[in-house]
């Protein structure tokens, strides 16, 4: 239910009660004539009511694409997905359709699965990390310290005496500081895909079948096009990967037998 459909039930519904208000100022009755305006009335108002409850679905669904959940807690594949599972059913729509369809698929939530083994990997005590974890989640959601209820006072009182610990336990901050770096280069790879997919999503839709031929000479293209904006302007993928070829135009490089590019490739890569 978009904004502009809200406002529009709402003026027909205000539009239908006009002449009937102006009916009873004179003093005439309205006795049989405002079933009309009542039923616009009531329409505007489930319409409000169901535009009400998508937005707290979808905050609820953003919520499962989170690091850390709205309790300061570390998210999970498993409770990432059972937060989908009780979310996603609210927005059926065909406004949605596609927004549902790509959550629902398991690769939406693959960034959580590396975030795990990132942070597993990390050469920190099990407890140290779960206290700068538990830090850092407090920090980035500060609304799971901000209620007056028993949970949130605790997490407040936990969270300012870690902020004291922060400030004068240098391998405590030491341990925040590689957590946040694993969730910073967690973020850049997930934009990554995103960026990819984008592309792929793209020619999938201009074409019927993506084949992996197509697929590799679509790679090579963009491989060897130069960036037109940002500091590596005028630069193609191949170069700042360090590969040095004998023409940047893919089409050149498709004409060449694959023996003379072997060679040439071979002879660039001795050169002094």
């Amino acid at each position: 239910m978009t904004e502009a459909r809200l406002w529009k039930l709402h003026d027909q519904a205000q539009q239908l009660w006009k002449p009937l208000q102006r009916r009873r100022a004179q003093g005439l009755s309205l006795q049989g004539r405002t079933q009309t305006a009542q039923q616009a009335e009531r329409r505007a108002g489930a319409a409000l009511e169901e535009a009400v409850r998508i937005e707290a679905a979808w905050e609820r669904a953003q919520s499962a694409l989170e690091f850390f959940t709205p309790e300061g807690r570390l998210n999970t594949v498993a409770a990432a997905r059972a937060v989908l599972t009780e979310a996603l059913p609210q927005l059926a729509s065909e406004t949605w359709a596609k927004t549902v369809r790509l959550l629902e698929r398991p690769e939406s939530l693959t960034f959580l699965e590396r975030l795990q083994r990132q942070l597993e990997a990390l050469p920190l005590p099990a407890e140290l990390r779960e206290d700068a974890l538990c830090y850092e989640g407090l920090c980035r959601r500060p609304g799971a310290r901000e209620g007056e209820d028993a949970a949130s006072r605790g997490r407040r009182a936990w969270w300012l005496v870690a902020t004291v610990r922060y400030a004068r336990d240098e391998e405590f901050r030491a341990a925040v500081t590689a957590i946040r770096r694993v969730l910073r280069d967690v973020w850049r790879a997930s934009s990554l895909v995103e960026g990819i997919n984008s592309v792929v999503r793209m020619q999938q839709a201009r074409h019927r079948k993506l084949t992996p031929g197509l697929v590799s000479l679509k790679r090579l293209y963009w491989n060897c096009r130069a960036f037109r904006t940002g500091p590596r302007r005028h630069r193609t993928p191949y170069e700042l990967l360090g590969l040095t070829l004998p023409t940047s135009s893919w089409w050149e490089l498709l004409k060449m037998s694959p023996d003379d590019l072997k060679q040439q490739l071979s002879t660039s890569s001795v050169a002094p």
